[in-house]
């Protein structure tokens, strides 16, 4: 907000010494990207998500025991890809981590926009979707004709904005302006993850010390249950401040093109049901998860005159 402040001041200051332009209104289109979609790449690269299971000293599961064999360690639901990695280099390859990072996603989106006066009111509308990323699989002898897929998560993503933006805006030079504004965002979206976790397949097929880096999903071989297909889906909805910055050049029809940088905040607390037998005892059968729907989107379009 410190920036924001410092940018939107020397805005005003530029309109003093600048040429703003007339009066207009705009339909714009525009497309972007955004990193790091839901926050989630801290959970799906380095922390995954424990489960409230706990393993033994042989690696197998111990259900809610925490005292089997009097060396528990909390399992991991979800495996952090740094994990799996490292798994498949004390290996020497027998299991393979196939990785692809955080998700990241294509913002696609439409407004209308009028201005006059140095100033300008924004609304619109925007689609976010995952494009790359958030797809995480470990498999047993990969290649062989014994290969085992024992663990596969796949992450999802979509949000839906409706940012007002109320700003200031300065000519530069004779056809170039800089603008800055804030505003309020209606969002809804979030996030969604499935797949499978047999961590005791792994257990039974290699060492202790390997084990215990995985820390293997609920199994039968303790009486409970493996997470098998998976698919747990956030929703929420919030209405939060926004605001963007960017520069515009006036092409001589009187349209214009466009980049800019806008900051959506959004988010709240997500409750779903879990879909599997093995998801409920690893999660909870009603987990809840704060969802984020923020992010930096970084845009480029084109505004047609009306």
């Amino acid at each position: 907000m410190k920036k924001l402040k410092l940018v939107a001041l020397g805005v005003a200051l530029a309109i003093s010494t600048s040429s703003v332009y007339a009066e207009g209104s705009y339909l714009g289109f525009a497309a972007g990207l955004q990193f790091d979609l839901g926050s989630l790449a801290g959970t799906i690269t380095k922390d995954g998500l424990d489960s409230s299971k706990f393993y033994a000293e042989n690696g197998l599961s111990c259900g809610a025991n925490t005292s089997c064999n009097n060396s528990p360690a909390q399992q991991k639901a979800i495996i952090p890809e740094n994990t799996l990695i490292g798994l498949e280099r004390a290996t020497a390859g027998a299991i393979r981590a196939n990785t692809s990072g955080p998700m990241h996603g294509l913002d696609l989106g439409l407004f209308y926009e009028q201005e006059g006066d140095g100033m300008f009111f924004r609304i619109g509308l925007s689609h976010v979707t995952k494009i790359l990323g958030g797809e995480t699989e470990s498999t047993l002898l990969q290649g062989s004709p014994i290969a085992y897929t024992w663990y596969k998560i796949h992450w999802n993503y979509y949000a839906w904005h409706i940012p007002a933006y109320f700003g200031l805006k300065a000519g530069v030079g004779e056809s170039g302006a800089v603008y800055a504004g804030v505003g309020i965002n209606y969002s809804w979206g979030g996030w969604e993850v499935g797949g499978f976790n047999n961590g005791d397949a792994v257990a039974l097929l290699t060492s202790q010390g390997a084990t215990t880096t995985v820390s293997p999903s609920p199994s039968p071989a303790r009486g409970s249950q493996p997470i098998f297909a998976e698919s747990v889906k956030f929703r929420v909805r919030s209405i939060s401040p926004n605001f963007v910055i960017g520069v515009e050049h006036k092409l001589a029809s009187g349209d214009k093109l466009f980049i800019e940088f806008e900051t959506i905040v959004g988010g709240g607390y997500g409750t779903v049901g879990a879909k599997s037998t093995g998801g409920a005892l690893a999660l909870a059968p009603f987990p809840v998860y704060p969802i984020s729907l923020s992010g930096t989107h970084y845009k480029f379009g084109y505004k047609l005159a009306l």
